[in-house]
């Protein structure tokens, strides 16, 4: 067992979801690579697709693909997100 210390965890969120919606706004309709080869991207395309994430909310109004997925133990892919098309706001 190592030395109990004083540290600081790092961040949980290495992205600005804030910025990501923004550039998918400004793209207008075309594909936005938001990462590649990061661990367990797939896990945050689906929570993209269940709303997890504030500011790409409301999910329906993006499309979210993967390409280069990799299996597990690495479990990898790129994402890319786009404005629904067929997004009808309320």
């Amino acid at each position: 067992m190592s030395e109990p210390r004083i540290a600081t965890p790092p961040s949980k969120n290495k992205y600005d979801w804030d910025a990501v919606a923004r550039l998918v706004e400004e793209a207008a309709g075309d594909w936005v690579l938001i990462n590649t080869d990061g661990p367990a991207n797939s896990s945050i395309r689906y929570a993209l697709e269940r709303g997890n994430m504030k500011a790409m909310r409301p999910p329906e109004k993006y499309e979210y693909t993967t390409r280069k997925n990799t299996p597990p133990p690495k479990r990898t892919c790129d994402i890319y997100v786009r404005l629904n098309p067929n997004y009808k706001e309320n």
